[in-house]
Order: structure tokens, then C-alpha cells, then sequence
């Protein structure tokens, strides 16, 4: 499916949407978010589970908002709990026990996982040119009830997950994490077709 030239598109495409996320998230904490160049690559969705245990230890949290429009699909954005510890003691200015975390700490985890995911795929639909609505993002903790399921149902819905591993730097704290678009045969080649056509330009 991905072709040396789809695979330089679409990772021009990609790192440019991660500095939207990066540049709104700055905004958000008022303090400059450092981004390395992102890892890319499309797996299909049933690997997505295998990909996260080889990658983290522990998959302290994720959030999953689903976006429909001229194409359909769900972003994914997964957490260890370093990550989890770091941004949420970041946006509060002081350390936050995650054995204890409020319902407004994880609003707070809520609005800013909303605005980082709606940054990344409105980056991307300005450039397909494609109109897309978002929902309300939905935000899961290792080890409340239905984690697992709701994990295994988000992915399993959709057919590929172009999975992005995001590596950004705030006040020298790690929030890195990985970002799941995960979207159906049609709507993944309609992207890329679209890029093309487009070629950024």
C-alpha cells in the first residue's frame, strides 16, 4: 500500500501535523514543547495490542476520540504512566498521585488529550481538504473496569492504524506517547490518493 513516495508523503503529512499538536499543546501549558522528528509506520488494527505490549511496559491510560466525516476513523492516544505523571504534574504545577487522581485531574487529561488529537487530525484534513467532525474524547485508566474491552473495541472497529510515535520535551519532562489513526481500506487510500493529488502543495 505504501510506496517509498506514498511513505515520504505521508510522513511529510504526519510531521507536520505532530507540530500542530506540539504548538497547541505549548499553548495549553505556556512553555515550549520540544518535537523530535516522529516515528511512522501502518500496521493493520488486530496488531495494534502486540505493537503496544512490545513497545511499553505499562499502558497506564489512553484516549480514543472518533471523528466522521468525508472519511471515518478513530485517533487513538496511548500513555505510560511516566508520561501520564509528567503531563498531568505540568498542567497543575505540582505532583499529582495517580493512585488518587480527581475527576478535574482527568478532565484536565480529558480536554488536553482533545486538544492534541483534534490539532493532529485537523492538520491533517486542512491538508486533504477534507471536513471533519469530532467527538468527545473518551479517556481510559489501567485497571478500571472495561479497560481491556474498550481498548480491544476501539481498535478491532477499523481495518489499519498508522501508528505515530510521538517524542516531545516540556520544562525537560517526557510526555512522549503513541498516536493510533486508525481508519478502513477505503478512507486509508482515499487519504493517500488525496496527498498525492494535493502533493502538500
Amino acid at each position: 500500500m505504501l510506496t517509498k513516495e506514498r511513505e515520504e508523503i505521508v510522513n511529510e503529512v504526519m510531521n507536520i501535523a505532530i507540530g500542530s499538536a506540539a504548538s497547541a499543546l505549548s499553548k495549553l501549558v505556556m512553555a515550549r514543547v520540544s518535537v523530535e522528528v516522529p516515528e511512522l509506520r501502518l500496521i493493520k488494527a488486530s496488531d495494534v495490542s502486540t505493537y503496544l505490549k512490545n513497545e511499553l511496559d505499562v499502558l497506564s491510560v489512553y484516549i480514543s476520540q472518533a471523528f466522521q466525516g468525508e472519511i471515518e476513523g478513530k485517533s487513538l492516544l496511548c500513555y505510560s504512566q511516566e508520561a501520564v505523571q509528567a503531563l498531568l504534574d505540568i498542567s497543575f504545577g505540582k505532583r499529582t498521585d495517580l493512585q488518587f487522581i480527581s475527576n478535574f485531574e482527568k478532565g484536565a487529561l480529558q480536554e488536553t488529550s482533545n486538544i492534541i488529537l483534534t490539532s493532529l487530525i485537523s492538520a491533517i484534513s486542512n491538508l486533504i481538504k477534507y471536513r471533519i467532525r469530532f467527538e468527545v474524547p473518551h479517556v481510559a485508566f489501567d485497571g478500571h473496569k472495561g479497560y481491556f474491552e474498550y481498548l480491544t473495541r476501539d481498535i478491532l472497529e477499523f481495518e489499519y492504524a498508522i501508528v505515530i510515535k510521538t517524542q516531545m520535551v516540556v520544562k525537560e519532562r517526557d510526555i512522549s506517547g503513541y498516536v493510533f489513526i486508525l481508519l478502513g481500506l477505503k478512507d486509508i487510500e482515499s487519504i493517500i490518493e488525496r496527498l498525492e493529488e494535493n502533493n502538500l502543495e
